[in-house]
């Protein structure tokens, strides 16, 4: 920020009788600004509401309403935060001080001033000087102080070049006290080092400092960085104000309209008031965002920004990429309805304004003589807060209550609203309806509600009290104060509601309702709903409940009328109001034109039938007190599950009117809920009987009584006597009492009923009984008979006699007695009846308690029982009930038999046992007289093993519980063996033969197989081989034989008995021999692993019997005598071509068994290359081009080998001469070449084609004559060997990568030979081994690569090199994949060979990477000695391999000769400046010849020898050395 310094005063004048001295005008005066920039909020927002009127600094504003301003020199910026808003200007740079404190004076002779280094980093973009003066003025003679001035420059210099000036003033003008001026300067973007600025005084020294004042200091420099910050999505303001308003940066606000939201597509905002207006019917749309202060949208807006709300957590991905105010987890319509309240829309509908004005439709008083929206939202949000109570907070602005429902957020807003559900006794669980309160003590009777005042720009404070107007609370209870703060509060109506809302809800909202619902109900209830409550506990009557059936016109409802539901019946002269469930979930009510019974008719229908078993309740007004009752009504706060099927609810009291109350002070309205202080009717319907009963093993009597009882009534007073003596009088619950243990006598009975609060009925029910003695008999006994039970005989059984309603005589019934005759009934006559010897006059069967009796088995024939009840004083019945039974023997069972697996199993019927005893066992044998009886059992499946062949027969009978027999019953079976296989066997699986057959039994299962084979000759399964028991029907013998062969089956049974014998033949067969057999050359330039191969290609053979496993390949004039060279699985194979002329190749494939099949041969031929064609050469300068056509060849040419004859006796005309003799110039895989010659002559140049077989073709030469190259010299050429060379000198590192037979193979791991590949991954015996005869354990395996390698040569020139061209050629092929290189040639003038010795300092000349394998780079050294080649190679992967052929390393110059004519001026400094007309590296000599002077004239040059110069200087002088002007020439050589 800008310092603000305060400006000086000036002085006074002296006294005197003369002249007064006079004071120039004090003209300048040092300002100085405060720039402001200040963050507003998240954007983008509407803005300022009214411009500079909406800025206060120190609470003031800068302009008034009337336009005039309170601040002088004060401007602004403003950006809305926008996303792509633009910069504000003058706050775009970061500013840096740094103080210099010297003092500027005019020195001789240079006057170079003051510099100082401004910038060593191009972050630095500009810097600012400032100078400043502390004092400009002069005293004259006469005591006069005038106006001065002072002369100065400033100057920069980039990089250590020369100062160059940039600013050149003259200050003027007078000032007795210290004054600063700055100037900013731009820096170059480009400068490499640093940059120096340099201040300059040009006005001489002041001789007398104390008259003449104008010292010169430069104070300090800023280094400024322009930041172009344009803080998108944020609101910004930047204020520049004149800092001699204010000793400190001063306080800001600012009256802004927000952050804009986006609002429904039929709002519009009202401009004033922030509040939004609709108008039609909304289709789900919203507008783009705009500013308004809704509270329910700016919610909204809360919840879905990704930015600085909860929209990351609520948006779906898509609504993220694009978002147009929809958000599926939230209730839009719950918002849009909360909105609308907010607003307060129409309020006013007969004002003409569409505003909330004093003659507009919309809003509510404010209390103070205006109108305003119900709700508005007016907060600063300015730092993080948990989402929970941030949401809330928000939500409590409008009175609304977010909650998770089905899957969105949806919101409950406290507002008038209809009911939204019925609850009664019926639709709640049986702990029915639970009411609680809250302390008076703690409700508060005055409110104090914080708030803020935007008139005030600060916090302001709105009592509210509970007074006479209201509640009266304070007179009740006295002050209890409580402070609220209304969040986002800045109106005073709209705070003085908050405090009437809270005063209201202490008071009145007291009460709250708890109960447990089933899922019915708790799934369509949601917090924030009103319901109506229809508890018949609290109203004193039952009005509610579900409803029997329905119509849209006549609804019936369950229970009786008039015992326990209370309806009014027919017409009536007040108010009776239906409400019912629909099936839709609503709740819709109706006035009632009659009611009959049960039966509900309305004034009007309901707009559907409700469904049966929905709730309904009734409410009564307009009539009496005693006539009106109502449901009360509660606004749920809470819905929890309980379990699957129950739901938890809570809610507080709820009224109507409090709405108005609140906003308007209207009365509160109450509801008339409950009946139970009237004075209960009489009850009706008196019943009384007398019962037996037990009582501690006892049979007492007892009087029960029992009334009809009175609706809402829930106690009577009982009152009774007997035979007039005293009253007994109590309390009963309920509609029925007893009088136990009583006697005969007359008793007396009164009932009163009873209301709430313990009134009596006027006139009680009474009636009076007379009570009797026991004496009764039992009952007869009915229902005697018997049942026969197969296992236990005859049951006799009967109904037992129990206590009947009302008068339960058979109470003390103890016991029955059974006889053979209705006679001797008692104890009398104890003995009893022997079946099986029976005694006249004994006829007792037996004395029971229980109602039935097990007699058994009875001898055949038929016989009467008799049966009699008797009490616990030995009465009897007194009549007996008889029963007659009677019985009959076994049956014989039927029987059949079959042979399942190795078992015969015989089964028979289930006799039956109608009208007889229960069979005891089956018994079976095989004679029909049982002698032998096989087995007794109790079943009807008898199973053993066949143990014999042919026929047999077996016999069943079965024998009852009594012992007695059936006659017998038999079956006859028959057993035989198994035959006639199917045997079949192939050789389809190609390794083993495969036999099938069928199953085959005889007549008792073949449990498995034995199969064995032979040669064809055998004639039977005992001389057999590899005999195999098999239980399936299918078997593979491995093959080991190689001719026909005989397979055999027989079957073996569990006794081990084996079937038939049969065979079956097969033959065998070898593979066919392959065909389609060919062979190609192949060999690709540039891939040595492809190079001299021969590829066999054929196709598959036929297989014979087996499958064919690999292929032969052999090489030789027979195939007997042939070498085996391959053995593969692949249908082509390669070779290496190592032989001229025809080679003879043969294949034959082989099975898994190792048997050979046909062979078939195919001959191979190879001739060497013929001669190029159209060999040709052209000289330039000292290089020799060389091109040619393509030779002729069988294999792929792999290169061209290019030779210089040395000797001319011996030509190079013949293979074996070419091979033997000559220079080896190169090879190359083009058809064009250059030599380079270093000296002059002719030269003879021959030329072979080298094919993949390394097979030399016909040489071919050409003579070229070249002449001595103008101005060239080689100062060295080398061919690198790949290793160091001492002798030249060079010194080679290197890294995975080896030099072999004088080539460099790169990206190679050199620490792994074959034999660590093949033994320590592999193994010797792998295909491929052997093919590299004895390199296993020498030679490095090239694949796989490594990924990086290098290569490093360093060549010493053994002398320092003013300027030389430095060339390098490397030369390569890619033998697998690709390889990237990275060249570079370095120069250092010092190295480890110098003397003393000292260390490399290199200069780099580098090379882009490339995957060409052939490189060729040059660089101009200066000054240097040695020479470093460098190389970085990188692959991708394991199998890239680059194999380099040759480097050669040359150092030579080309030298150039320039030029020209001038003319030099003795009066230029330091000399005439010449331009060379040619680009030179270095300069080595310079030449100049004065021209046209007939006096002597001396020449000479000023030249300063750096690289790449471009001019000199050229001075004439006379003989007196004095410098004289003239012509010239001159002459530049250099390279």
């Amino acid at each position: 920020m800008t310092k603000i310094i305060g400006s000086g005063g000036g002085g006074k004048g002296g006294g005197g009788g003369g002249r007064t001295p006079t004071t120039d005008a004090d003209t300048l005066d040092s300002k100085s600004y405060a720039n402001v920039l200040d963050l507003i909020c998240e954007g983008p927002i509407e803005g300022l509401k009214d411009g500079l009127k909406s800025v206060y600094l120190n609470n003031t504003p800068i302009e008034n309403s009337d336009g005039s301003y309170n601040f002088s020199d004060v401007s602004y910026q403003f950006r809305e935060g926008t996303s792509d808003q633009l910069k504000i200007n003058g706050f775009d740079k970061a500013a840096t001080t740094v103080p210099v404190n010297r003092r500027i004076t005019k020195d001789s002779p240079d006057n170079n001033g003051e510099t100082e280094t401004v910038a060593t980093s191009d972050s630095i973009d500009a810097v600012r000087v400032i100078l400043r003066f502390p004092a400009l003025q002069n005293i004259e003679d006469d005591g006069d102080i005038t106006g001065t001035s002072v002369q100065y420059k400033i100057q920069m210099s980039v990089d250590g070049g020369a100062f160059v000036d940039r600013i050149t003033e003259t200050l003027s003008g007078r000032t007795g006290d210290l004054y600063k001026r700055d100037y900013d300067i731009t820096l170059p973007s480009n400068f490499s080092t640093e940059v120096k600025i340099r201040v300059v005084r040009l006005t001489d020294n002041s001789a007398d400092a104390a008259r003449l004042q104008n010292e010169t200091w430069w104070d300090s420099y800023v280094q400024l960085t322009y930041t172009n910050n344009t803080y998108p999505n944020s609101a910004i303001a930047g204020l520049r104000i004149d800092a001699q308003q204010f000793p400190s940066i001063p306080r800001r606000a600012y009256l802004i309209r927000g952050t804009k939201v986006r609002i429904p597509s039929n709002a519009t905002v009202d401009s004033e008031t922030g509040a939004l207006i609709y108008s039609g019917t909304w289709n789900g749309t919203f507008h783009e965002a705009t500013w308004c202060a809704d509270p329910a949208w700016c919610l909204w807006d809360l919840l879905t920004s990704v930015r600085y709300g909860l929209g990351d957590h609520i948006l779906t991905a898509a609504e993220k990429t694009s978002f147009n105010g929809n958000a599926e987890r939230l209730n839009k319509f719950d918002f849009y309805s909360a909105s609308q309240y907010c607003s307060a829309n129409n309020t006013r509908p007969n004002n003409p304004n569409n505003d909330y004005g004093p003659n507009g439709k919309h809003g509510i008083a404010d209390g103070f003589g205006g109108y305003e929206p119900r709700f508005s939202c007016n907060v600063y949000l300015q730092g993080r807060a948990e989402a929970f109570k941030l949401i809330n907070s928000m939500a409590a602005v409008f009175r609304a209550m977010p909650y998770w429902s089905i899957g969105s957020v949806a919101l409950s807003q406290d507002k008038p609203q209809s009911s939204s559900y019925l609850f009664t006794l019926a639709n709640i669980t049986s702990d029915g309806f639970n009411y609680s309160g809250s302390s008076q003590k703690s409700r508060a009777t005055v409110v104090v509600v914080k708030y803020f005042d935007k008139t005030l720009r600060s916090f302001a404070f709105e009592e509210v009290e509970d007074d006479a107007s209201m509640f009266n609370g304070i007179s009740k209870y006295g002050a209890i104060t409580k402070n609220v703060e209304a969040f986002a509060c800045t109106s005073r109506g709209q705070a003085k509601r908050v405090g009437r809302w809270l005063i209201y809800s202490e008071a009145q909202e007291t009460e709250v309702i708890s109960f447990t619902c089933s899922l019915e109900a708790g799934v369509l209830v949601r917090p924030g709903q009103i319901i109506d409550v229809a508890d018949p506990l609290k109203a004193g009557l039952r009005r509610g409940g579900r409803i029997a059936s329905a119509t849209a016109g006549q609804i019936t409802v369950d229970g009786t009328a008039g015992v326990d539901t209370d309806l009014p019946q027919g017409s009536v002269g007040y108010t009776r109001t239906l409400h019912v469930l629909l099936p839709d979930g609503t709740v819709e009510s109706r006035t009632v034109s009659n009611i009959n019974g049960n039966v509900i008719t309305p004034n009007t229908v309901f707009s559907s039938a409700p469904n049966p078993n929905s709730v309904w309740v009734l409410e009564t007004s307009g009539g009496s007190s005693s006539q009106n009752l109502q449901s009360t009504q509660w606004r749920v706060v809470a819905v929890e599950e309980v379990d699957d099927l129950e739901y938890s609810v809570s809610a507080l009291a709820y009224n109507s009117s409090k709405y108005a109350n609140v906003e308007s002070g209207f009365s509160l309205t109450q509801r008339d809920f409950s009946n139970l202080n009237e004075i209960p009717a009489t009850p009706t319907g008196l019943f009384i009987v007398e019962q037996l009963y037990k009582q501690a093993d006892q049979v007492k009597s007892k009087l029960v009584i029992s009334w009809e009882g009175v609706l809402g009534v829930s106690k009577y007073e009982v009152r009774w006597r007997k035979d007039n003596s005293d009253w007994h009088v109590y309390t009963k619950i309920g509609t029925n009492d007893e009088i136990p243990d009583v006697t005969a006598g007359n008793f007396e009975i009164r009932i009163y009923s009873l209301n709430a609060t313990g009134v009596p009925s006027t006139t009680p029910l009474s009636n009076t009984t007379v009570a009797t003695g026991k004496d009764r008999s039992p009952s007869s006994v009915a229902n005697f008979a018997y049942t026969l039970d197969p296992k236990l005989g005859f049951v006799l059984h009967w109904d037992k006699l129990v206590a009947v309603y009302p008068y339960f005589d058979d109470l003390d019934v103890v016991g029955y007695e059974i006889r053979t005759t209705d006679a001797e009934w008692g104890l009398e006559n104890n003995d009893y009846y022997n079946f099986a010897s029976p005694v006249a006059g004994e006829n007792l069967i037996a004395r029971v308690t229980a109602n039935s009796y097990n007699l058994g088995f009875t001898p055949p024939g038929s016989r009467s029982y008799y049966i009699k009840a008797y009490d616990s004083q030995g009465t009897y019945s007194v009549n007996a009930t008889s029963q007659s039974i009677a019985i009959a023997a076994p049956l014989s069972p039927t029987s059949t038999a079959t042979i399942e697996g190795n078992f015969v199993v015989i089964s028979w019927t289930k006799v039956q046992t109608l009208g007889r005893y229960a069979i005891d066992y089956y018994q079976v044998s095989k004679n029909s007289n049982f002698t032998t009886v096989l087995e007794s059992l109790d079943t009807t499946v008898y199973k053993r093993e066949v143990d014999w062949t042919g026929a047999q027969t077996f016999y069943v009978r079965s024998v009852d519980i009594a012992g007695n027999f059936s006659t017998a019953n038999s079956v006859t079976l028959q057993n035989t063996q198994a035959s006639n296989y199917g045997l079949s066997v192939n050789y389809d699986s190609g390794t083993s033969a495969d036999l099938t057959w069928s199953e085959r039994n005889g007549g008792t299962p073949t449990v498995a197989y034995q199969i064995a084979h032979s040669p064809t000759s055998i004639t039977s399964f005992g001389e057999a081989t590899g005999n195999q028991q098999i239980q399936g029907t299918a078997f593979s013998f491995l093959v080991n034989w190689n001719t026909d062969r005989r397979f055999w089956i027989r079957s073996i049974d569990a006794q081990g008995n084996t079937g038939a014998e049969e065979y079956f033949d097969i033959s065998f067969t070898i593979a066919n021999a392959v065909s389609n057999l060919t062979s190609t050359f192949k060999g690709t330039t540039g891939n040595a692993l492809l190079k001299s191969e021969l590829e066999l290609a054929w196709t598959a053979a036929v297989k014979g019997s087996l499958n064919i496993e690999e292929y032969e390949i052999r090489r030789g004039t027979t195939f007997a005598s042939a070498s085996v060279i391959l053995t593969i699985k692949a249908l082509v194979a390669t070779t290496q071509v190592d032989w001229n002329g025809t080679q003879r190749f043969w294949v034959v494939a082989k099975d898994v068994n190792g048997n050979y099949g046909t062979e078939t041969s195919i001959d191979a031929t190879i001739t060497p290359p013929a001669a190029v064609g159209s060999f040709a050469q052209e000289v330039i300068d000292n290089n020799v081009l060389l091109n040619w056509s393509a030779a002729a060849s069988v294999l792929p040419i792999l290169y061209y080998n290019i030779k210089r004859q040395t000797d001319p006796n011996l030509p190079l005309d013949t293979v074996a001469n070419f091979n033997s003799r000559g220079k080896e110039i190169g090879t190359k895989q083009g058809l064009f070449t250059t030599v380079f010659e270093t000296i002059a002559g002719t030269y003879t140049y021959w030329i072979a084609a080298i094919d993949s077989a390394n097979n030399t073709g016909q040489p071919v030469s050409i003579t070229s004559s070249v002449n001595q190259p103008p101005d060239y010299i080689l100062r060295k050429d080398v061919n690198s060997i790949f290793e160091s060379q001492p002798s030249v000198p060079t010194t080679v590192t290197k890294q995975n990568a080896f030099a072999d037979q004088g080539f460099l193979f790169v990206n190679v791991d050199t620490s792994r030979t074959y034999q660590d590949h093949f033994i320590g991954t592999g193994s010797s015996s792998s295909p491929q081994y052997p093919r590299w005869n004895s390199f296993g354990p020498n030679e490095i395996y090239g694949l796989p690569s490594a990924t990086t390698g290098d290569y490093e040569e360093i060549l010493d020139y053994g002398t320092t090199l003013a300027g030389t061209k430095v060339t390098m050629t490397f030369t390569g092929e890619h033998v697998a994949g690709g390889t990237t290189t990275t060249a570079k040639i370095s120069t250092s003038p010092t190295g480890p060979s110098d003397t003393p010795a000292g260390s490399y300092s290199w200069t780099d000349f580098p090379l882009a990477a490339t995957t060409s394998p052939i490189i060729t780079h040059s660089a101009f050294g200066t000054a240097f000695r040695y020479i470093k080649f460098e190389f970085d190679f990188a692959s991708a992967g394991n199998d890239d391999l680059l194999k380099v052929t040759s480097l050669n390393m040359r150092l030579d110059t080309k030298q150039i000769t320039d030029s020209g004519n001038g003319t030099a001026s003795a009066s230029d400094s330091g000399g005439t400046s010449v331009n060379f007309n040619l680009s030179f590296v270095d300069v080595e000599s310079i030449t100049v010849t004065p021209k046209g002077s007939s006096a002597p004239v001396i020449a000479i040059y000023d030249f300063t020898d750096t690289p790449n110069p471009t001019s000199f200087k050229v001075l004439l002088y006379n003989t007196s050395g004095t410098r004289v002007s003239g012509d010239f020439s001159w002459t530049a050589r250099g390279n």
